[in-house]
């Protein structure tokens, strides 16, 4: 089991990092002698496999006979060198990121502190120098600009507390101010977080976080200087509002690539997830095309330029979004190109491309293919909360395709909330899920042709907007009762 937890790890290596791994390992600077030489011939034979696929499945139990040149060792003795280096490739993989991603800014201010330590304070008095003069031709508006702000005054701070000689100059208003809007733009973050998970996770506000969240959070000369808190303000605004307005929509697009060049990349990456949530939330309320159709343009604006990925890969969550609507606006071709193009480009995918396999389905189903959608659904997702909605997927496609399995499924799914849900997920998606049940069995009893009873399941159904898959419910309803459709956006069409 250690070698497989290893190997999966040296898998995810590129070639070069694979060679400068090996230069890590055989470095005399960490280890010596006949163990580390094990170490290297282990790493050595770990990386043969990796080049060779077809001897990548090779049982662990053969291990030590490839490994231990003569007298065979017991498994524990071969246990041990897979642990140490195991630990390793991850004190590796630590090093690699600072060597590759700690910008200049940190290098000074790591610098500044270690001279500190040392009483070099004339090397870091050169050091913080340098850090500020990089620190002013750095862009303006994200939080780690303000964290770097922050560190950099303290360390300003300590150094004129251990120069006492020297005339103070504290820039304690800069720090505050810093300080300030770092929490702001993190607390904004954190707040948009919760608000897009809120129909998958139930968040119970402590008293704490409470009075955070309703707090006046900053004046509006200073909200209008920061980009980044003036979209996060306007988010939390337009949320709220139950009437969706797509003019004042444009002017935050227009005002967002006005102050593009002032943000860092991670934070551009921000502004547009925000702007992509209030279309989202403004669709799933309101199910106006026009306002899917602007969504659908913005998020495949982003996957051009790149605003949409995180480190080179699509969140499942907006990979699910961009499908669905795509799917529910009748554009499926649209769907399924963008589901094709990100099949390898999923966060966190499992290995039998379980997320991937549960959008293939999705689509498979919205296109008529309720067989294909059958087999494309995977069982199992780690994630209890997208699992829910495999569950609601395999129901509608059993329906459809009137299965024997259909009030079984039933069953198990009501299990599967009482036992593994109503603890974690969100009240009302809760509620949500047991209304769109109770109407699925009630539409499964409903003999077809019976218009009185059609109608009576439709009344229900209307009488509860906020029931989960209401448009889909409501179509099957009509159907029953053989009723000329009376939706509010276009169907999906077959490809």
């Amino acid at each position: 089991m250690g070698f497989e937890r290893l190997f999966r790890i040296l898998q995810t290596l590129t070639a070069p990092e694979r060679r400068r791994l090996r230069k890590y390992v055989s470095s005399p600077y960490f280890l010596n002698g006949k163990k580390a030489d094990n170490l290297l011939h282990l790493l050595d034979i770990s990386l043969e496999w990796i080049n060779q696929p077809a001897n990548s499945s090779t049982n662990v139990s053969t291990l030590p006979q490839v490994f231990f040149t003569g007298t065979p060792l017991p498994n524990r003795r071969l246990e041990k060198y897979i642990a140490e280096l195991h630990q390793h490739v991850l004190n590796f993989l630590s090093m690699e990121e600072n060597r590759l991603h700690a910008n200049e800014l940190e290098k000074q201010l790591r610098l500044a502190r270690s001279f500190q330590k040392r009483q070099l304070l004339k090397y870091s008095d050169a050091a913080l120098t340098e850090a500020r003069q990089i620190l002013a031709q750095a862009a303006t508006g994200g939080a780690i600009r303000y964290l770097y702000q922050v560190q950099l005054c303290v360390c300003e701070v300590d150094q004129q507390i251990m120069q006492a000689f020297k005339t103070p100059n504290l820039p304690f208003n800069e720090a505050f101010e810093a300080l300030y809007l770092f929490y702001q733009i993190s607390k904004m973050d954190l707040t948009t977080s919760a608000s897009a998970f809120s129909d998958r996770f139930e968040f119970k506000p402590s008293e704490l976080t409470l009075h955070i969240l309703k707090e006046q959070p900053f004046a509006e000369s200073i909200n209008q200087e920061n980009p980044l808190l003036y979209l996060g303000n306007q988010y939390n605004w337009l949320s709220a509002s139950k009437k969706p307005d797509l003019p004042v929509f444009e002017q935050l697009v227009f005002w967002l690539k006005k102050n593009e060049v002032s943000l860092l990349d991670e934070d551009k990456k921000r502004g547009w997830a925000i702007l992509r949530n209030i279309l989202l939330i403004w669709f799933n309320a309101s199910k106006n095309p026009d306002i899917g159709m602007r969504y659908l343009e913005v998020a495949r604006d982003n996957m051009a330029n790149g605003h949409l990925y995180y480190h080179d890969k699509i969140l499942p969550q907006t990979l699910e979004s961009v499908v669905k609507v795509a799917l529910m606006l009748g554009y499926s071709e649209v769907a399924l190109e963008i589901l094709q193009e990100h099949k390898n480009k999923i966060a966190g995918e499992t290995e039998d491309d379980a997320y991937f396999r549960y959008n293939l389905a999705r689509y498979h189903f919205y296109t008529g293919s309720q067989e294909k959608a059958l087999d494309a659904l995977p069982q199992k997702i780690p994630d209890t909360s997208v699992q829910q909605f495999i569950r609601v997927l395999e129901l509608q496609i059993l329906y459809e395709l009137n299965s024997e399995l259909f009030p079984y499924r039933m069953d198990a799914f009501r299990l599967f909330l009482n036992r593994n849900i109503s603890h974690k997920v969100n009240p009302e998606r809760l509620h949500a899920l047991r209304l769109f049940l109770n109407a699925l069995a009630r539409l499964y009893r409903c003999p077809n042709g019976n218009i009185l009873r059609a109608k009576t399941i439709i009344s229900q159904i209307q009488a509860n907007s906020d029931i989960f898959e209401y448009q889909w419910l409501l179509k099957k309803a009509q159907e029953k009762g053989r009723l000329e459709p009376s939706l509010e956006y276009p169907q999906p069409t077959s490809d």
